[in-house]
């Protein structure tokens, strides 16, 4: 959210007048932002003011998917599918159904020019940067990202890399719609090609 002033009333002549300010009740009931509405007198002009909430984007999340102080905490799992808040949030989840599918996806794809190979794609926040081994992501709206192999569920330590240009974008066209512009996919893929079983995970914590 960011602070924004409309002008909405604008004096034309020296016998107009203003409402005054104070008289003016703003109806922001359908509106789904948590910061607050004011009118305000400037010169010749009366303006509308929104300055924005201080919500963090997990806080935000939760009380648009109808989560409430008995279920909003990032450890609590409301619909009972073993994906906890936390989890839903940095997934691009649905918290309330434990039916949901998850976003998460695995497959065997031309990652580079000439090279096929096993990925994994995950639904991250916006803005994530990893870097690495195991892929660690940068702190992003509260979520620190790790993306992981292993050839035997017991040491994860595969190398991985990120899949990038047309590759990904030919991965990525094939996938679930996201909920909203604050979610992206990342694809990744071992530089180290298993001598036979790989198996992915993505793990998430709060900084």
């Amino acid at each position: 959210e960011t602070a924004k002033s409309i002008a909405i009333v604008h004096r034309s002549g020296a016998g107009s007048t203003f409402p005054v300010p104070s008289n003016i009740v703003v109806d922001d009931s359908d509106f789904p932002g948590t910061g607050t509405w004011s009118v305000r007198r400037g010169g010749a002009v009366l303006y509308l003011d929104y300055t924005p909430g201080t919500e963090t984007p997990y806080e935000e999340w939760a009380r648009l998917k109808g989560l409430t102080e008995g279920n909003n905490a990032v450890d609590d799992d409301p619909d009972n599918d073993g994906m906890n808040n936390l989890a839903e949030f940095s997934f691009d989840g649905n918290p309330r159904l434990g039916s949901d599918v998850t976003k998460l996806r695995n497959g065997f794809a031309e990652v580079v020019a000439g090279r096929t190979s096993p990925y994994f794609t995950v639904p991250v926040r916006r803005g994530a940067i990893f870097n690495g081994s195991p892929l660690t992501s940068l702190s992003v709206d509260g979520v620190i990202y790790r993306i992981e192999a292993s050839e035997n569920l017991s040491l994860w330590s595969v190398p991985l890399e990120e899949i990038t240009g047309t590759a990904a974008d030919a991965i990525h066209a094939n996938m679930p719609t996201l909920s909203n512009e604050n979610w992206v996919y990342r694809s990744f893929f071992t530089t180290a090609p298993p001598g036979g079983k790989l198996f992915f995970r993505a793990r998430v914590q709060a900084p």
